[in-house]
């Protein structure tokens, strides 16, 4: 077993709060919790970094109306990243930190909940990808966040610059291409 290369700092639980709903139909009592997620790292200069994540579940039919927000500042470590990691980016240290997160809300809330009127309130189980989790970089500090937090080298970070700026190019020309067709066809007609 090694150390993680992502190093949390303690985790703290602005918003811990469980609401148990009187009258629930029996079968709703079992199920998880339908939750809805916002997670958010940002990535800082200073290489402490911080990330964020909320729960909600507000729907009266359920056994419980959920609301827990959980605050962590973190660090990487380059070289252990390097070893554990194919391909360091942000992308990929976001996403973990956001499943960690998660996870420790997941038990915060069954533990809390242990003694409440229906029992252990459960989250699902949830696979969080990139797409999930906001992530912002202190402005203006992009190329120093991804040169000294993740080991990118500047010829590297412009090769990625230009690949992402293609994609994008890419996309545009995508969209606008059905675009121009159905302009025309509609001018023929």
């Amino acid at each position: 077993m090694k150390l993680s290369p992502l190093q949390l700092d303690t985790p703290q639980y602005p918003v811990v709060s469980i609401r148990a709903v009187p009258g629930v139909s029996e079968e709703m009592l079992d199920a998880p919790l339908p939750v809805s997620v916002r997670a958010q790292v940002l990535y800082d200069s200073d290489l402490s970094h911080m990330a964020s994540l909320s729960i909600e579940q507000n729907d009266e039919t359920q056994p419980y109306v959920v609301s827990i927000q959980v605050l962590t500042s973190f660090r990487i470590d380059i070289e252990r990243c390097r070893e554990a990691y194919k391909a360091l980016n942000p992308e990929i240290v976001a996403v973990n930190i956001a499943r960690i997160l998660y996870a420790s809300a997941r038990e915060i809330l069954a533990m809390v909940s242990a003694r409440a009127p229906y029992g252990s309130a459960m989250l699902p189980g949830m696979t969080i990808e990139a797409s999930d989790v906001d992530i912002k970089f202190e402005t203006g500090k992009v190329d120093f966040i991804l040169e000294h937090a993740f080991g990118l080298d500047p010829q590297r970070i412009q090769a990625l610059r230009q690949q992402a700026l293609a994609e994008k190019s890419e996309s545009e020309v995508a969209e606008e291409a059905p675009k121009k067709r159905v302009k025309k066809l509609a001018v023929k007609l």
